[in-house]
């Protein structure tokens, strides 16, 4: 015998851009909670602790788990790219503290790589699209350097 709950299924989003809308809140917010992190972790300079790193890979993770359910979109490469880059650094940043040395070098490319992701995501926010070369074919040259158009996949002709 079956028990069923009367409670309805739990629905994420009304509409397909509903979710996409809710996924780039918890991008947006996940970079900023990166963000924080590494400016905390940097303000520390020479005296960053074991936590404040820790911290750091903590937004890492979330925003891996964010782009792993989105990684739909112009920009996820970018995306993934950047948190890769993120990740690399604070691995070896953890290491340098851990050995004696000093992470702070690191965690400021980590910090510039994680504003620049925050950059991009601003400039999608207005419209601005990423894209890539494989959008791109070559129409003609001038004086040797070729002249690019976008792509049509979906025209009739191509």
């Amino acid at each position: 015998m079956s028990v069923r709950s009367g409670r309805k299924p739990q629905r994420f989003a009304e509409s397909p851009e509903a979710l996409g809308r809710a996924v780039r809140d918890a991008w947006k917010a996940g970079l900023g909670r990166l963000v924080k992190a590494l400016e905390a972790a940097c303000s520390r300079g020479s005296g960053c602790e074991l936590d404040d790193i820790l911290e750091v890979l903590k937004a890492v993770g979330e925003l891996e788990r964010v782009y792993g359910f989105a990684a739909a979109g112009r920009a996820g490469g970018l995306r993934a790219e950047g948190l890769l880059v993120v990740r690399e650094y604070i691995k070896e940043a953890l290491y340098r503290l851990v050995t004696g040395g000093d992470p702070s070098s690191l965690l400021g490319e980590a910090l510039s790589v994680a504003k620049a992701l925050e950059e991009l995501e601003a400039l999608a926010e207005k419209g601005v699209r990423i894209v890539d070369l494989e959008d791109l074919e070559v129409v003609g040259y001038v004086e040797g350097a070729p002249i690019y158009t976008i792509r049509q996949r979906d025209s009739p002709d191509r």
